[in-house]
């Protein structure tokens, strides 16, 4: 652990903040953060109570009196970006995890990541492997996306045309799984950032539309194009539920995601047409 001088004492600086976001969510919040407070690893825990009407800020008026957990209560509903950002603001340590609260972790899952972020100084960011409750692993990274892999995903014909090269690709379908590996981008639910990274490049994209869609890609991108890399550690291991709520039907959210991937695509215009970043 460092620490930095204030007046006459040392603040100490943890390895890792974990940043959780809660909106309604208090039934997996509890168990995510059981296994947080049970890690080996030097953290902090930062957990937004995104104006939550259920058992939220019950949970949390227990579990702040841990000295490793800081509550943010957020008197009007706020966005996943925007919440994030705050978080990131609020952050001390060297890492930053942005972790979804339908996840369990293991004991030693931050500090094998600070382990190996540490022995890995290109690394943006990183991420484990996620299993679904049954042990069925989740497909998570990706690759960046064509015009014509997104129109596969987002009409969901690629349910109907599973071997469609261009989204097997998209998907990394090849992926190995022995070895950590480089790749392109993964979704935030096990978004373990480099601080120093986050302080250059800036955090999360506050143009993309609230609450969330595209803000893992783009960051992922932007580290790309500032010569990092993004890692894919699948000897690390986490458990995410990932119910998928809004995906059932169109309606707002998938708005959003559709005006999330217009954003992206002409932010990234010219990097994009001139293949400035190469794929893993």
């Amino acid at each position: 652990m460092i620490g930095f001088f204030v007046g006459e004492g040392i603040i100490p600086v943890p390895d890792v903040t974990v940043v959780i976001i809660s909106t309604n969510e208090g039934k997996d919040l509890e168990p995510c953060m059981e296994s947080v407070l049970a890690s080996d690893a030097d953290f902090e825990l930062i957990v937004f109570d995104n104006a939550s009407t259920d058992q939220t800020s019950d949970l949390l008026a227990r579990k702040y009196r841990d000295n490793r957990v800081s509550v943010v209560t957020n008197t009007a509903r706020l966005g996943f970006i925007e919440n994030n950002n705050r978080g990131i603001g609020l952050s001390r340590g060297h890492y930053v995890l942005l972790l979804n609260p339908d996840t369990i972790l293991k004991p030693d899952t931050l500090a094998t990541m600070t382990r190996f972020m540490d022995a890995h100084p290109d690394a943006a960011v990183s991420t484990c492997r996620l299993l679904y409750p049954n042990g069925t692993p989740q497909r998570h990274v990706r690759r960046f996306p064509t015009l014509g892999s997104y129109f596969w995903r987002i009409t969901h014909l690629d349910r109907l045309f599973p071997r469609v090269r261009s989204v097997e690709r998209y998907l990394m379908t090849d992926l190995s799984h022995d070895e950590p590996a480089t790749v392109d981008w993964f979704i935030t639910a096990f978004f373990f950032m480099r601080k120093a990274v986050i302080d250059e490049i800036g955090g999360l994209d506050r143009t993309l539309l609230q609450p969330f869609y595209c803000e893992d890609l783009e960051w992922c991108y932007r580290a790309r194009l500032h010569g990092y890399r993004n890692y894919y550690l699948p000897s690390s291991t986490i458990t995410h539920i990932y119910r998928q709520s809004s995906s059932k039907r169109f309606g707002r959210l998938s708005i959003v995601h559709l005006c999330n991937i217009a954003i992206f695509f002409w932010k990234h215009r010219i990097a994009l047409l001139t293949s400035k970043v190469a794929s893993a």
